[in-house]
């Protein structure tokens, strides 16, 4: 019972979470670890609530405030978070409409998705940042959405991830379904508990009240992890080891003077000092005999080491983080090979976290779009199964795009080849160069582009043919021209009109012989 009191207890201060904010990362750590403490010391326990993966709901609450408290402070903490940031919104994202079957309704799905995007509420274009840093700050995003009954139109909130108190797992599919509120944030929109916005295969339609996206979730955990949360404690020991450097540099920026007096005695030191030490100052000449040596002194404290320290932990956490120091304000052993090979895989990490950011969007622009086919402001016969838009987020290809086009220059003369002499089919040949060009930072869909390419084909025949058609249309009039011209010679008559039809045929050659 005494442990159980102390949980509770504890449970009390875990409350109070607000008000460590001036106390720092290292307070904020500290009680995390001693509740993990206490919560060991009672045989079995386990929270009620929860994945079966996910840290228990205190320690997740600790890590977030933690990863609030060392972005706002700590110089490596912002610059990771500005970095992905950076290059996932880039210059900006935009939701543009695709349906090529209808010039209208395609106009009329690109309404919808900027009413979406430039409510003022709403207001995407200036908050698309602010969005990708929470995503990353806390680990997960909480929107939820109210919809307008008569047009369709979605205006997105905010709930501050302090806020939940738990999320919980759909138990067949592992995503999450219900998102539940501390008591001030229900107070504060009414409800206890938010449901995800997901898909009913019994209505066919995208139902719930908020949207919620998280980062490295698993199916088998419930809430995200904070991007920060891995490097909390490193992170902790850089900035003890910075200070520390810091100190030391001010204690070598210290020196004294060192005056040797040999064979004098104390009280003859003393009187020595008093008549003639005074400090030296710049131009000074002090005159003294072989009995006195006077030397500026500093002290040598290692400060090379601590450089050395720094830099290992420095390099420790960027590495978890799959950034290469140069991206940081050091150059280190890095040229301009070696940096653009290091480059590739941070580029494929930053692609991971685009989709993620990528996948609340389109959640959230196909839920406008089906809304507005419920108010009747867009065509029911839309299809949202093929996506009829695009979130166009920034390239993350490589700046060395002269490379790049050069391979694919080669890769598609070499599949060129390979078809025409029969080596490889036309479908392969397309899913080679479909993977080769997404190297270039492009999504493409081959069996996509084998209807369009298929589909533009066709176009180009049907062009030709009605091409051919006219221009052998214009060479009948031509000849007809011509056959009218030649019968107003013959009669002398400039305005004869002979009868339409097509021209008389040549006259035969004259026999041989006359």
């Amino acid at each position: 019972m005494e442990a159980i009191q102390r949980i509770r207890r504890a449970f009390d201060v875990a409350r109070q979470a607000d008000s460590m904010h001036q106390a720092g990362v290292e307070s904020v750590l500290m009680e995390a670890s001693e509740l993990q403490e206490l919560v060991t010391e009672v045989e079995d326990f386990r929270m009620l609530s929860g994945g079966s993966l996910d840290d228990l709901q205190y320690r997740l609450r600790f890590q977030q405030q933690a990863s609030y408290n060392l972005w706002r402070k700590n110089l490596l903490a912002q610059r990771l978070i500005d970095v992905n940031v950076d290059f996932i919104v880039g210059d900006g994202i935009t939701l543009t409409a695709k349906y090529e079957d209808d010039e209208a309704i395609q106009e009329a799905i690109q309404g919808v998705l900027d009413d979406l995007w430039f409510d003022p509420v709403n207001d995407f274009g200036d908050t698309q940042e602010t969005k990708a840093t929470e995503m990353l700050l806390w680990g997960e995003v909480c929107l939820p959405v109210q919809v307008n009954e008569v047009d369709g139109r979605l205006r997105l909130g905010w709930i501050c991830p302090l806020e939940i108190m738990d999320v919980h797992a759909d138990p067949i599919t592992g995503d999450p379904q219900i998102v539940e509120l501390t008591d001030q944030a229900a107070d504060g929109i009414g409800q206890k508990t938010l449901k995800v916005v997901a898909f009913n295969p019994e209505t066919g339609l995208w139902e719930g009240d908020c949207f919620y996206a998280r980062l490295r979730g698993l199916k088998g955990m419930s809430r995200g992890v904070p991007e920060l949360s891995v490097a909390l404690t490193w992170m902790n020991t850089l900035d003890k080891t910075l200070r520390a450097q810091a100190d030391r540099a001010k204690l070598d920026a210290n020196f004294l003077w060192d005056v040797l007096l040999k064979g004098k005695s104390d009280a003859e030191c003393q009187a020595w000092m008093k008549q003639y030490w005074k400090r030296p100052q710049p131009g000074a000449v002090r005159v003294h005999n072989e009995n006195a040596e006077i030397k500026a002194v500093s002290p040598n404290l290692g400060s090379a080491d601590m450089e050395s320290h720094v830099t290992t932990i420095r390099t420790h956490i960027l590495g978890g983080y799959g950034f290469p120091l140069h991206w940081f304000g050091s150059g280190a052993d890095a040229n301009l090979a070696t940096a653009s090979v290091m480059a590739e895989p941070t580029r494929k990490a930053l692609r991971r976290k685009q989709k993620a950011f990528r996948r609340l969007l389109s959640d959230i622009a196909r839920f406008a779009i089906q809304r507005a086919q419920q108010a009747g402001t867009l065509s029911s016969a839309v299809d949202l199964s093929r996506d009829p838009f695009s979130v166009m987020m920034p390239d993350l290809s490589g700046p060395d795009v002269a490379k790049v086009a050069a391979a694919m220059q080669g890769v598609v003369t070499a599949l060129i080849a390979a078809v025409d002499a029969d080596l490889l089919s036309e479908d392969t040949a397309m899913d080679i160069a479909a993977s080769v060009f997404g190297e270039s930072g492009v999504e493409v869909d081959s069996a996509k582009e084998r209807e369009a390419v298929k589909k533009q084909a066709a176009e180009r025949d049907k062009k030709k043919a009605d091409d051919e058609a006219k221009e052998e249309e214009r060479l009948q009039q031509r000849l007809l021209q011509a056959a009218q011209t030649a019968a107003a010679g013959a009669t002398g008559d400039p305005e004869a009109q002979p009868s339409q039809g097509p021209p008389p045929p040549p006259p035969p050659p004259p026999p041989p012989g006359r």
